[in-house]
């Protein structure tokens, strides 16, 4: 789980232009986190001023590791 430390810390902070662009270009990329896509790329085409919590831009960057191979070359994460 997570520690309550790190939920205090999930406050969010609004989306940045990359994870506006990065929702955009996910959307309707699977069936695993379909609603949660469809969601985030909802939030940044209507409202990009909301807060993302650590928990959201987390499984944002779970689901573009995921998708990588479906994303422009620019958004695709790398290997670390």
């Amino acid at each position: 789980g997570i520690s309550s430390r790190a939920r205090a810390g999930d406050r969010g902070k609004v989306m940045t232009p990359h994870e506006i662009e990065l929702a955009t270009a996910l959307r309707g990329a699977g069936w695993a986190g379909g609603r949660f896509l469809d969601s985030m790329s909802y939030m940044a085409a209507n409202d990009p001023q909301r807060d993302l919590t650590l928990r959201q831009r987390h499984y944002l960057e779970i689901m573009a590791w995921r998708y990588r191979r479906q994303l422009p070359r620019h958004l695709q994460p790398h290997q670390p």
